[in-house]
């Protein structure tokens, strides 16, 4: 077999694995062995999804005449991180808060450490409400602040590891007032909000949290992403004493919803993070060789800052470690 023969053949074997493993990132919160070999053995996509099929919703028109009223989406960023200063250059700084600054000069980001967050609710709060929050760990004091941060001054919130790559201009139209990404076909993005200032979703959001709170709810998921996706469902679909039904008020219902609503006064997407989202694409095999790398370097840039992810406590740096 010729140099060249073999070249193109290896070529051949790159591009198919990159097309299946595509297939596979597109669909990983709902694949099974069987559809990760159909999807390898045809050359089209085989939907790998064996959720019920998506309930008719629809944006409810009393919150489309709210969104008319607002001001355009500010151009600020919020993130929230130990430091108010961008952290040291590494491939997670580079794929995430750094490249947010660099590929957005336009836009003013924000980083609010833990004091600043603090100050920030102790502020926004009614007694009562911050009191209840007050001793509460730091990441479900971030996932309340970044709804008041939203509703009182508006802009875009992004979680510090999301990865961005494609500029926020790209993922807000000229028209949009909010801009709600979906998790997959699961409930709304909460590490990517955009909106304009004195959204009646987030001072609902706001609400609803605080009133958990109040009734003695600990959990950080109920608290946080189960109680954003109720408040999306009572406000942008109009189901105000509704729970977030999959079927009726997941992210394929949402995005068709918001779709079908008249004008371009919300827009949404379908993520999958890290590689696909709002403001990253990366895909295939690349996506799996830089998100390799880049846990590595995440987890080593938080150990550094003292950062805990919500789901694992951060771990204890040895004594006398160099």
């Amino acid at each position: 077999m010729t140099v060249g023969r073999t070249a193109l053949i290896a070529v051949a074997i790159l591009v198919y694995a990159d097309v299946v493993v595509e297939r596979i990132l597109h669909d990983y919160d709902a694949m099974t062995t069987s559809c990760a070999l159909r999807n390898a053995l045809s050359p089209f996509r085989v939907s790998c999804s064996n959720s019920t099929a998506a309930a008719a919703a629809t944006v409810a028109p009393s919150f489309v005449a709210a969104l008319r009223a607002l001001p355009p989406i500010p151009r600020v960023v919020h993130v929230a991180w130990k430091s108010d200063r961008l952290p040291p250059s590494s491939l997670f700084s580079e794929l995430t808060v750094r490249r947010l600054a660099s590929t957005n000069p336009r836009w003013s980001v924000r980083l609010y450490n833990d004091s600043a967050i603090e100050r920030y609710l102790r502020a926004s709060l009614p007694a009562a409400a911050y009191a209840a929050v007050a001793p509460r760990p730091i990441v479900e004091k971030v996932d309340l602040w970044r709804l008041v941060v939203m509703h009182r001054e508006g802009g875009v919130y992004a979680d510090a590891d999301r990865w961005a790559l494609q500029p926020l201009d790209g993922a807000l139209g000229p028209e949009a007032r909010l801009v709600l990404p979906t998790f997959r076909d699961g409930g709304p993005s909460q590490d990517f909000m955009a909106s304009a200032p004195g959204s009646p979703l987030f001072a609902h959001a706001i609400r609803l949290n605080v009133a958990r709170r109040a009734a003695g709810w600990k959990s950080i998921y109920a608290l946080g992403p189960t109680t954003y996706a109720q408040a999306v469902a009572h406000v942008v679909l109009g189901a105000p004493d509704a729970p977030a039904d999959p079927a009726r008020h997941g992210g394929a219902a949402l995005r068709a919803a918001i779709e079908a609503a008249p004008g371009a006064l919300v827009t949404t997407a379908r993520e999958a993070p890290p590689c696909t989202t709002a403001t990253a694409r990366v895909r295939g095999l690349l996506c799996v060789a830089l998100w390799a790398a880049y846990r590595r370097s995440k987890e080593a840039a938080y150990e550094a800052a003292g950062v805990a992810h919500w789901t694992r406590p951060r771990r204890r740096t040895k004594r006398g470690a160099g």
